[in-house]
């Protein structure tokens, strides 16, 4: 019951705050009210957030440059580690630049996923196919 009216007066709030046409543009709109707040103990609540934000996104591009490099190591052995690693800190550096907004950022990993989908299971079927044709070509030279 105490969630049912907190929830309709933080909406009764947005909607005399803002417009319909702003809340149908503003992607989270209670976020943005929350900005025009002026109180000290808030700024400073929301520096740790974003700074314990920051150290956790730092942390998961860390071990996800760490994997690739592994994992490119062991497709390519015979290139120079350093090299890799230039590499892979380039790339990872220039796609953060390619979505402005977040919106944008959304759309990208959305299509990411379908094609992370589409791979899992194109992929063992591309192997069946593939393992089915080298049993096929043995079975000619050995006849």
């Amino acid at each position: 019951m105490f969630n049912i009216f907190l929830i309709s007066l933080v909406l009764v709030t947005a909607y005399g705050f803002f417009s319909l046409r702003q809340l149908q543009l503003l992607k989270y709109p209670i976020i943005n009210l929350l900005a025009y707040i002026e109180l000290p103990f808030i700024t400073r609540i929301e520096n740790i957030t974003f700074t314990i934000f920051l150290f956790t996104n730092l942390a998961s591009a860390v071990m996800f440059c760490f994997a690739s490099v592994q994992a490119l190591r062991r497709v390519i052995p015979h290139a120079r580690p350093k090299l890799l690693e230039f590499i892979v800190v380039c790339l990872a550096y220039g796609t953060a630049f390619l979505p402005n907004i977040l919106r944008k950022s959304e759309l990208w990993l959305r299509n990411a996923y379908f094609i992370e989908i589409g791979l899992s299971f194109a992929a063992p079927v591309f192997l069946l196919l593939l393992l089915w044709r080298q049993r096929h070509r043995k079975r000619r030279l050995h006849s």
